[in-house]
């Protein structure tokens, strides 16, 4: 990639300069134009509301710009993710959620939406690992979200368990182990 000529007057040359390094991923968008986070996150409130307020679409596409814009924000993507989610596009939803972990990972909110996600496709295995890493965020579970963490890691290891009692054994196998004594 080439810079712009020495003859481009200086904002403009500032300008592309910006645009350079955002094509080259050295800023963001949002860093490019000067949003600063408070009003990035501001803007994720509106789009918030909108969604909450029927105008589902409209808050949709307000956090795929902020996405756009910025990122390298996990709590935009697991946003964008729960309302992808709620609309019924899964696929975007548990992409976002991903994305969101990867930059975050003790973005709570992602953690839980997607092991929910995944209890429901029935990958339980994937779920548990959220649902571990979530409690370990919240070992109190002092939020809304911890405790569904907690009750959804209880529902899906009690019924765990009884699918392992109700599994037939393997001839040769060894029995399964007691419970330890309780002191």
């Amino acid at each position: 990639v080439q810079t712009a000529p020495s003859s481009v007057p200086g904002a403009k040359q500032a300008a592309v300069e910006k645009l350079l390094k955002v094509a080259k991923d050295e800023m963001t968008w949002a860093e490019a134009i000067g949003l600063t986070r408070h009003e990035a996150f501001g803007m994720a409130q509106a789009a918030h509301r909108m969604f909450e307020h029927g105008m589902q679409e409209r808050g949709r596409k307000g956090m795929e710009a902020l996405v756009e814009l910025n990122p390298l924000v996990g709590a935009f993507h697991a946003l964008l993710g729960g309302m992808a989610g709620r609309m019924g596009d899964e696929a975007l939803a548990e992409k976002c959620y991903a994305k969101a972990i990867e930059l975050e990972p003790g973005n709570l909110a992602a953690r839980v939406n997607r092991a929910e996600m995944l209890l429901k496709k029935g990958n339980v295995a994937a779920a548990l690992d959220d649902l571990i890493a979530a409690t370990k965020i919240d070992p109190k579970a002092k939020s809304p979200l911890g405790k569904r963490a907690y009750s959804l890691a209880r529902v899906t290891s009690t019924a765990l368990r009884e699918l392992i009692a109700k599994a037939p054994k393997k001839p040769g196998a060894a029995p399964a182990p007691k419970p330890a004594p309780k002191r």
